[in-house]
């Protein structure tokens, strides 16, 4: 009794696993992931809501509203500690961070224009002169 030969192997074959013009794709492999088929990838972890904020009033702090400065330093620093308490439950240490250093150049900027307003302001006096209300001898 004679048996049919068996059907051709490798790029030769025909059908789904066939290489060429009329191939679907890669061939499967054996034992790997089916065709289509995505990975699992865990759920991304919430950024903490401080985080955000500190980085917002970071931003307007440096841009101009120096006053918010100090508070996007306190949020920052805030965010960044309950982060590194809980990594597994938040993420955004970035955001907390960039909130923190803008707030911090926003305190400076504040201190800074609070020094030459305090300057103007003296040098104002001085000119017009102190009128005690006393003569002058």
């Amino acid at each position: 009794m004679t048996y049919p030969a068996p059907p051709p192997q490798g790029p030769t074959a025909q059908g789904p696993t066939a290489q060429g013009p009329t191939a679907q794709g890669p061939p499967a492999q054996a034992g790997g992931p089916p065709p289509g088929w995505m990975p699992y990838s865990p759920p991304q972890l919430p950024a903490y809501p401080r985080a955000t904020l500190a980085l917002i009033l970071g931003i307007l702090s440096a841009v101009g509203v120096g006053v918010l400065g100090p508070l996007a330093w306190y949020f920052g620093a805030v965010a960044r500690r309950e982060i590194e308490r809980e990594p597994g439950r938040w993420q955004g240490r970035g955001q907390a961070t960039a909130g923190l250093v803008l707030g911090i150049i926003g305190s400076a900027l504040l201190v800074l224009f609070l020094i030459v307003l305090l300057l103007i302001v003296t040098g104002i006096a001085l000119t017009n002169g102190y009128d005690s209300g006393y003569p002058q001898s």
